[in-house]
C-alpha cells in the first residue's frame, strides 16, 4: 500500500494561489504531529490562523507541495543559497506512509542537482528520529524563533553530502 501511495505522489511548485492550502496543511500537521511534544498553549500560538502572513515574494523557487490527485499531502522548502530546508509538513492522514520521506528526497535531489554540499534544518522534537533515519545529524536541543514570534524547542540538524544517503534513488 505504501508503494502505491509513493508512486502516486507528484511534486508541484507552490504558487501564490496556494497560500490558504499551505497554511491549512501547516496547521493540521503541527497540531497532530507535535501535540505529544509541545504544550497546548504553544501549539495554539504557533498555529493561530489570525497570524497567517502573506507569502514572501517572490516565492522561493524550491517550495513544493507533494500531491496525490487533488490533495496536498506534504510540503517543503529548500533554499538553494543556504542549503536550508524549512516548512516540511505532512498531512496527518499521510503520516507514516512514506510521503514525508518522498518529499525530503525530492528536496535532497534538488539540492544535489544545484551543487549544494550541506543541508540544514531545525527539526521539531517529534521529527528528530525521522530526520536521523534519513541521514541528518544533530543532538543538541535548541530553539527556533518562528516568523510568528513563537519560540519552539527544536534540534538543529545537518546533512553533508559526503555521507551515504539512504535510498536517495528511491522516490
Amino acid at each position: 500500500m505504501i508503494g502505491d501511495i509513493i508512486t502516486a505522489v507528484r511534486f508541484e511548485r507552490v504558487s501564490e494561489s496556494d497560500q490558504k492550502a499551505f497554511y491549512e496543511l501547516r496547521r493540521s500537521a503541527i497540531r497532530a504531529g507535535c501535540a505529544r511534544h509541545y504544550d497546548a498553549s504553544l501549539l495554539e500560538a504557533w498555529t493561530d490562523e489570525s497570524s497567517d502572513s502573506e507569502f514572501q515574494r517572490p516565492l522561493p523557487e524550491h517550495f513544493y507541495f507533494a500531491r496525490i490527485g487533488d490533495l496536498n499531502v506534504a510540503c517543503g522548502v529548500l533554499d538553494i543559497g543556504t542549503g536550508r530546508i524549512d516548512a516540511m509538513f505532512v498531512s496527518p492522514a499521510y503520516l507514516g506512509r512514506g510521503v514525508g520521506k518522498s518529499m525530503l528526497k525530492h528536496l535532497i535531489r534538488s539540492a544535489k542537482e544545484h551543487g549544494v554540499e550541506e543541508l540544514s534544518l531545525h527539526a521539531t522534537l517529534n521529527a528528530v528520529e525521522f530526520y536521523r533515519s534519513q541521514g541528518f545529524r544533530g543532538d543538541e536541543v535548541g530553539t527556533y524563533q518562528s516568523p510568528r514570534g513563537v519560540t519552539v524547542s527544536c534540534v538543529p540538524m545537518r546533512m553533508y553530502f559526503d555521507q551515504p544517503l539512504q535510498g536517495l534513488s528511491q522516490r
